[in-house]
């Protein structure tokens, strides 16, 4: 994920924070992703956008994994 922000530091500032919430059965991790835009959150759209590019990359990147 930090090599996605640092590809993009026209959409993302490069610090975040990822924080582990819930961990189910051993086998369940329920995390939560902390980004900051390098915009201003009045663009929705072009929030919402950069933002489903993110999710993306990130489902990229656990199939790569094998995480499912």
């Amino acid at each position: 994920m930090a090599r996605y922000l640092e590809k993009n530091p026209q959409h993302w500032h490069p610090n975040h924070n990822v924080v582990v919430k819930e961990i189910e059965n051993m086998n369940k991790i329920k995390m939560a992703v902390f980004l900051n835009h390098t915009m201003n959150f009045q663009d929705y759209g072009e929030k919402n956008k950069r933002r489903s590019e993110l999710v993306i990359e990130l489902k990229k990147i656990f199939e790569d994994l094998n995480i499912t």
